[in-house]
Parts: C-alpha cells; sequence; structure tokens
C-alpha cells in the first residue's frame, strides 16, 4: 500500500477517534453541569421559603421594637417634663423587666390550630406565665368594626393605677396605643362588665360603629377564668369514645332503685368522661307510658366535626336514635331550663290533654344540663 494512503488512513481514523472521545467527554461535561443546575435549583428551593420566613419574621420584630420604642419614648418625655423622676425611672425599670420576662417566654411560639389553639389560648397561657412572675394581669376583649364585628384578645398588665400596658400575647408586642381609639393618649376600659352591659354596649357598637374609646369597644377582665374564652375540652372521634367506653366501669356498677339509679349512674360517666377532657352533658328525659310519666337521666358527648352522641350510662350504649323521637336524625332538647319553668313544661307534658304542651322532640320531652349539679330539681 502506498504510504501516502496509509499515512492519509491513520490521520483520517485519527481524527474520527478523536471526534468520537471529543463528544464523549462534551456529554459528560454537559451531563456534570445538568446534575450541578438540578443541585443549585434544589438548593434556591429549599433557601427561598427561608428568606421569606425571616422577613417576615424581621417585620414581625420590627413591628414589635417600634411599639416597644414608643412606649420608652414616651416615658423618657414624661420623665423630661415631670419634677418626680423617681416614678418614671420605677416605671423604665418595670417595663424592661416586662420586656425581657416576654423575650423569655415561649407562648407565642406557639402555632395557632384552629380552636384547639387560638387567639384566646395565647392569652390564657402568657397570663399564667406572667401572673407565675408577680405580674397584675387582666384580660382585654376589644371589639370593632371595620366591615364585620371583629375582635382581638390582648393583656393589660398593670403597674399601677395610673400606668400600665397592653401586650398582645401572640407577638409579645407592647401595643397600647393601637387601642387608644379617640386619640387621647389613654385607653379606655370596661371593667368586668355584666351580661346586660355587654349586650348594650354591644348593641351601642353595632348601631353606631364606635364603642368606649373611639372605634374601640374594650371590656376587661381581672382573670381569664371569668371570661373563659377557650374551650379546653378535646373533642375527639367516636371510635376515641368507644375505647374510653369500654375502659370506663361505670356501666358496672350495681343499680339500686333509688339510692343508685339512673341520674347517679350519669353523673359518674360525666365525671369519668370530663376527666379524660371530652364535653359531656346530662339529659333529662320524660315520656308518656300508659297514661304514666316516666323519666330517665342519660348522657350527651361532644365529639369532633360537630357530633353528638347520646349515651346509655348503665350500659355504655349508643342511643342517639332511640330519643330522636321525630325522626329527623337529631335530638332536640331544652337547654338549662329553671324549676319554675321545668315544672311547668312537666306538668304540661303530664297532663297534655288539659295543657297544649308537647315534647321537644316528638313524644319525649328533654332537659339538658352542661353539668349534673346545674339541674334544678332534686332526682333522689
Amino acid at each position: 500500500m502506498n504510504k501516502y494512503v496509509i499515512v492519509l488512513t491513520a490521520f483520517v481514523g485519527g481524527l474520527l477517534i478523536g471526534g468520537v472521545a471529543g463528544y464523549s467527554i462534551d456529554y459528560m461535561i454537559i451531563n456534570e453541569l445538568n446534575n450541578e443546575i438540578k443541585s443549585l435549583n434544589s438548593l434556591i428551593s429549599y433557601i427561598v421559603p427561608l428568606v421569606e420566613s425571616m422577613e417576615s419574621r424581621l417585620k414581625e420584630m420590627s413591628g414589635k421594637l417600634n411599639e416597644t420604642l414608643r412606649e420608652l419614648e414616651n416615658l423618657s418625655e414624661n420623665y423630661q417634663i415631670s419634677s418626680n423622676a423617681t416614678e418614671y425611672e420605677e416605671k423604665f425599670r418595670w417595663l424592661s423587666d416586662l420586656i425581657y420576662d416576654l423575650q423569655m417566654d415561649g407562648t407565642d411560639k406557639n402555632q395557632k390550630n384552629g380552636y384547639l389553639y387560638d387567639d384566646e389560648h395565647f392569652a390564657r397561657d402568657l397570663e399564667d406565665y406572667l401572673e407565675g412572675k408577680g405580674y397584675n394581669v387582666s384580660i382585654i376583649i376589644a371589639f370593632y368594626l371595620p366591615d364585620n364585628l371583629s375582635w382581638d384578645i390582648v393583656l393589660k398588665v398593670t403597674k399601677s393605677p395610673d400606668y400600665f400596658v397592653f401586650v398582645n400575647p401572640q407577638t409579645d408586642g407592647i401595643v397600647t396605643y393601637n387601642y387608644d381609639g379617640n386619640g387621647d393618649g389613654t385607653v379606655e376600659t370596661i371593667n368586668n362588665p355584666n351580661i346586660s352591659t355587654v349586650s348594650l354596649w354591644m348593641q351601642h357598637l353595632v348601631n353606631t360603629s364606635s364603642g368606649n374609646d373611639g372605634e374601640y369597644l374594650l371590656f376587661e377582665f381581672d382573670d381569664y377564668e371569668s371570661v373563659k374564652l377557650a374551650d379546653t375540652r378535646v373533642y375527639q372521634t367516636y371510635e376515641d369514645l368507644m375505647r374510653d367506653l369500654e375502659e370506663d366501669k361505670t356501666d358496672q356498677q350495681e343499680y339500686v332503685e333509688d339510692t343508685h339509679d339512673c341520674d347517679d349512674f350519669a353523673r359518674e360517666l360525666e365525671d369519668a368522661l370530663e376527666k379524660k377532657g371530652y364535653r359531656v352533658t346530662i339529659k333529662l328525659v320524660y315520656w308518656m307510658e300508659k297514661g304514666e310519666l316516666q323519666g330517665h337521666a342519660i348522657n350527651d358527648v361532644y365529639l369532633e366535626d360537630g357530633k353528638v352522641v347520646t349515651i346509655e350510662p348503665q350500659t355504655d350504649e349508643d342511643v342517639t336514635s332511640k330519643y330522636d323521637g321525630d325522626g329527623d336524625g337529631s335530638v332536640e332538647t331544652a337547654w338549662d331550663v329553671g324549676l319554675i319553668r321545668l315544672n311547668i313544661w312537666l306538668t304540661g307534658f303530664e297532663y297534655w290533654g288539659k295543657w297544649p304542651t308537647r315534647g321537644t322532640d316528638g313524644k319525649y320531652l328533654i332537659f339538658e344540663y352542661d353539668d349534673f349539679d346545674d339541674i334544678p330539681i332534686d332526682l333522689d
């Protein structure tokens, strides 16, 4: 073979081999770059939410800082114009201690969870914490009408009759002047109102869009327990209830007529389930049988999603459908009926030929009470 042909063949073969190798190397580089890009995209998708969360947290901290600085500036101004410097020094130290204790508390780190942990639960827990530190704390419910009726729940921490601050229990921010509705530099509250007072002021707010302090209607209560906003009971599933009833021993007690009968079983089951956190009520059921008035005591248990189950405390059976007298799928009751009205209802029910009274649910007349002790008649 001609040597030139050999050389040419070798040259072309080298180009081909080099091209394939080059292509293989280029492909590997591109593949590696794609993997790096995917890693970077994954890292970016992880970092972006963190940055957004940090930005949100910084805004929240900025708001808290601004409110706190405003309160400190107010103290500073008062200090400069006051002849009683010691008084403002004491207020400054007190506020500084409060801010420190708020930072040490973890209530604001809790997560909202619908009715299980909401605004009122933040207030309750922070109140308990601050009272444990020796602070004088009360609950403020602030109603207002931007469009629809709205309300906030904050704490009032008082140093002296002439000095206090409002604290947002979800952020630990000092928010006193947010609720100075008429802008006069003070925040007025209505202390420990009764139902009548609350009703009158709420009506005024709805009709005029103004409360006792400008746009705000502020009710103050000495203690959270006097308001009882938070529902600390648990609303579990039907399966949870059946399991707990299986473990409970109330149904195994001996029935003794007039001594340990239906109302005693109902009271004992109420106590047992309430210790487990359930919301349990007492039902007094009346019906006519062969011309005679009959009565029985049972329990209602309130579960998640609004489900209500009627339980026979002597057997742990679900008897909801049994007392659905009109067959509409629910059991209608009369709530918290007092002594006089209850006796009128029973008299009319027993003698409805003479009195046009009917049952609350078909043939059944049913009274329901939140607690056994609320029943106005002696069942023994």
